[in-house]
């Protein structure tokens, strides 16, 4: 968690801007392991900040984006939040971002009885993506390996895959500090945020978490309402 006091502005990554000339995955890399280093360095590890917790201000990340600059996660504040945990190789994942249309990602075979996020936005929030009244963000917290963060160039392939980006889906990359027990146990979940950075709502695997249909979808559905 980048305490508040403390933050920088956002640094820019030696990331090309043209995505018809993407990093090599050793370039990737090595921009991946200095950003690393630099965030150790500055804002130490974050034990204790994770997860977050209901009703208080979400954890506010630094994290890469796949194209341009780090960025705070509270950079996004000011309207409501959909904030997805996310596997790589998890079957639920895929299929809420969009398998059952544009196919598995790297041979994984999608949930068959999940439909993409925007059926569950419609039916229990009367919203979708498209409108732009929240906004919705991936934190790819897996590669496909199931046990590190994505390397650069597979969270661009994701994000190409599923064409998050014409999608109006924001895809943040996660660094080893983002990997524990605790985000394990998240996916697959949603979080929902409200306009003043604070967690209203998440689901995930464990039992004691709010429902995805009776709380997740109707908590955003009723903060745009309110808003």
């Amino acid at each position: 968690m980048c305490p508040a006091a403390r933050c920088p502005h956002p640094v820019a990554l030696r990331v090309p801007r043209d995505r018809r000339t993407p990093p090599t995955p050793a370039e990737a890399a090595v921009i991946q392991e200095t950003e690393l280093q630099s965030l150790l360095a500055e804002f130490g590890p974050m034990a204790g900040l994770w997860p977050p917790v209901k009703g208080e201000p979400y954890p506010d990340f630094l994290m890469m984006r796949t194209d341009g600059p780090l960025v705070r996660l509270s950079e996004f504040a000011g309207k409501p939040l959909l904030i997805e945990p996310v596997g790589l190789p998890c079957a639920a994942c895929q299929a809420w971002t969009g398998g059952r249309t544009k196919g598995g990602f790297q041979g994984v075979t999608p949930q068959a009885d999940l439909p993409e996020t925007d059926h569950y936005l419609g039916r229990h929030a009367e919203t979708s993506i498209a409108l732009g009244e929240f906004t919705y963000i991936q934190l790819l917290l897996y590669g496909m390996d199931g046990q590190n963060p994505p390397p650069l160039e597979e969270a661009v392939a994701w994000e190409e895959h599923f064409e998050q980006r014409e999608r109006g889906i924001v895809a943040l990359v996660a660094d080893r500090r983002h990997i524990n027990s605790t985000s394990h146990q998240l996916i697959p979940g949603f979080h929902v945020v409200d306009s003043d950075f604070r967690l209203a709502a998440w689901s995930s695997n464990r039992q004691d978490d709010d429902s995805m249909l009776r709380v997740v979808f109707p908590t955003l559905g009723r903060l745009l309402r309110d808003s």
